[in-house]
């Protein structure tokens, strides 16, 4: 069933259109989608205009009306315009607690692919279709723990105006099936045709909407070049890792058992405020035997994998002096020699510089330091504790189940002085 949301200035959108692709020639597609409207009781329509040529359907009523625009064609050919994309799965927050859900394949929004839902139901649609198959894009929010999953806000799928603010595109829009402008195209390749007028002209839209913005950060950094500029610390607003770790550990003891009957657990991880734990169903594992065990686990929708997660009461920051880097590697890596673990310590690249960057602007007066350590069966605290200093800090703590043997892996920040 479709559902709506605004999204300001009387944007109103609709998801959950019954989305068909247009088969045939060219000649028949929009004889083919007004076949379809008739047969299947539909009075509206969208006509996708990039990729594949598709058509999502939906009936008037009180809740959805004409011109109101299909959320999933937005993504979809913002998605396309930037970067090509033709698999995708995304998932972000509209408003009110609704998650908008997008799912594509080879270029088509599948029948089941957009609808809106609550958090934990859009999280197992998403787990399911994980577990199912490849996806070339996952975007999802950061605490969900989605690997390789990138986090971005509905907004930022709607292209700018120069002005900076958000616009939309007429081709979104609901229109009624046998008045759709569509029609007056004869045949239906002017309407593709448009579409790929849009897709270029958004990517020239954009490559002018880059140079501008580099332009203006240019001419700010111009007008400040002589003025100091006072950088925060960012291990003030970071937990120390002795709290990181004591809070990962505790969140542990919140559930039930790591090992409900028939369940294998995959992996335990503490992230981004949140402790998360996925596990696998065995051969005769039932859904019944998890629930029974933890009811708010969320479970995918074809049942072979759930997740649960707990939130990490992080506290404990501090704008502490910090060490000198000499001092701070050398006690790192003594420690793993100490332990029998290898640590890897890296310095990130730094950034790009921009445009106008004048060689007297205040520079940072820290050194940011990586660490990792990966597949250590010593527990974190026999690891950690040893390891931990001024300006140390945790940002990852995860618990890997493989083969009925349970490893480590850790990671995180050290600061040190330039």
């Amino acid at each position: 069933m479709p559902q709506t949301f605004d999204l300001g200035r009387n944007r109103s959108f609709v998801a959950g259109l019954f989305w068909q692709p247009l088969p045939g020639t060219l000649r028949d597609r929009k004889k083919e989608a007004e076949r379809l409207a008739k047969d299947l009781n539909f009075d509206l329509a969208v006509y996708r205009l990039t990729g594949a040529l598709q058509v999502g359907f939906a009936k008037a009523s009180k809740d959805v009306r004409q011109g109101m625009l299909s959320a999933a064609a937005a993504v979809s050919e913002i998605l396309e315009a930037e970067q090509g994309a033709r698999n995708f799965l995304c998932a972000t927050e509209v408003t009110n607690g609704k998650w908008l859900y997008v799912a594509q394949r080879d270029g088509f929004i599948l029948p089941d692919g957009d609808f809106l839902g609550a958090e934990d139901e859009v999280r197992s649609r998403m787990l399911s279709d994980i577990s199912l198959d490849e996806w070339s894009m996952i975007f999802a929010p950061d605490h969900w723990g989605m690997s390789g999953a990138t986090e971005r806000a509905f907004e930022e799928f709607l292209p700018k105006k120069s002005s900076g603010e958000t616009t939309v595109l007429r081709g979104w829009a609901l229109l009624p099936v046998k008045n759709n402008p569509i029609r007056t195209l004869t045949p239906i390749v002017a309407l593709v045709a448009m579409g790929v007028v849009w897709f270029y002209g958004y990517q020239m839209w954009r490559d002018k909407q880059t140079a501008q913005e580099n332009a203006r950060i240019a001419a700010e950094q111009d007008a400040v070049a002589n003025q100091p500029v006072k950088l925060e610390h960012p291990w003030k607003t970071e937990v120390r890792a002795g709290n990181f770790l004591s809070e990962c550990m505790s969140a542990f003891t919140k559930v039930k058992t790591l090992w409900p009957g028939n369940w294998t657990p995959r992996d335990a991880t503490c992230s981004g405020g949140v402790f998360t734990v996925v596990w696998l169903r065995q051969e005769t594992g039932w859904i019944d035997h998890l629930r029974a065990v933890e009811p708010k686990a969320v479970l995918a929708t074809d049942g072979s994998m759930a997740s649960l997660m707990v939130p990490l009461a992080l506290s404990g920051a501090e704008d502490e002096a910090i060490p000198k880097e000499d001092e701070r590697t050398l006690a790192i890596h003594g420690t793993g020699q100490r332990y029998g673990f290898k640590v890897g310590v890296t310095t990130p690249p730094p950034p790009p510089a921009l445009p106008g960057d004048k060689p007297n602007q205040a520079v940072k007066d820290w050194k940011e330091l990586t660490w990792k350590i990966d597949g250590v069966s010593l527990p974190p605290a026999v690891v950690l504790k040893p390891m931990d200093g001024p300006g140390f800090r945790v940002s990852r703590i995860k618990a890997v189940f493989k083969g009925g043997v349970m490893t480590w892996d850790m990671e995180g920040t050290q600061y040190v002085q330039p």
